[in-house]
């Protein structure tokens, strides 16, 4: 009621179409407002719990949500960091936020060079330089998400979901649903949210695409 009430007022008494943001909610309250998943933990599994978070809230018609980008309690490692704000980057609401008791998490801090033993020539040689893609890469797609929310204002639907949920016939869209993720019904994001050696190791999962043509 709260959020529907500060909602009502900024259009109807103040001509302005608003962004209001809560931790708590109920089902419905997407209509007025938007949500993150409160206070999450520095820790690998509470990022790849973000992914099964916000699956569930676009099914209670919160599709605008996001968890904190690196965690908000305890010490974000650089490696943990920089795999997050790669997932983060694509979270329909990207925000990177933590407690004062916790070591800063801003970007710039996180200048060590990566580890020797990446395969091929590095393009990126530090880890910010890997969040700074990330960050520019959200850019690049500013205006499909832009446009894939301005038509679920008017129609439904959800945004970040399985792959499943644009090809419910497909059984090998069921597999695997934390690392196959489907953004829109256009952009997948294929992502390894269990192991943290990826700067080092050459990941051997095995990500799915539905038969068609994928760019």
């Amino acid at each position: 009621m709260q959020t529907k009430a500060t909602a009502e007022y900024l259009i109807n008494k103040r001509n302005l179409r608003p962004y209001v943001l809560t931790r708590s909610d109920f089902p419905g309250i997407g209509k007025y407002g938007h949500h993150w998943m409160g206070d999450n933990w520095s820790d690998m599994k509470y990022m790849k719990l973000s992914v099964d978070g916000i699956y569930s809230y676009n099914l209670f018609a919160l599709p605008f949500m996001g968890s904190d980008i690196c965690g908000f309690n305890g010490d974000a490692t650089n490696e943990l960091c920089t795999r997050w704000h790669i997932l983060g980057s694509l979270y329909p609401f990207a925000r990177n936020h933590n407690q004062n008791a916790s070591k800063s998490q801003e970007p710039y801090r996180f200048n060590d060079i990566i580890p020797a033993g990446q395969t091929s020539k590095p393009i990126y040689n530090r880890y910010y330089d890997v969040i700074r893609m990330a960050l520019v890469n959200r850019y690049n797609f500013i205006k499909y998400y832009y446009s894939a929310f301005f038509m679920m204002a008017l129609e439904g639907g959800s945004f970040f979901k399985p792959l499943f949920y644009e090809y419910p016939l497909d059984m090998n869209a069921y597999q695997d649903i934390n690392f196959n993720i489907l953004l829109g019904d256009a952009l997948k994001l294929s992502m390894e949210t269990e192991n943290l050696d990826f700067m080092t190791k050459t990941s051997t999962r095995k990500y799915y695409f539905p038969q068609g043509r994928w760019c």
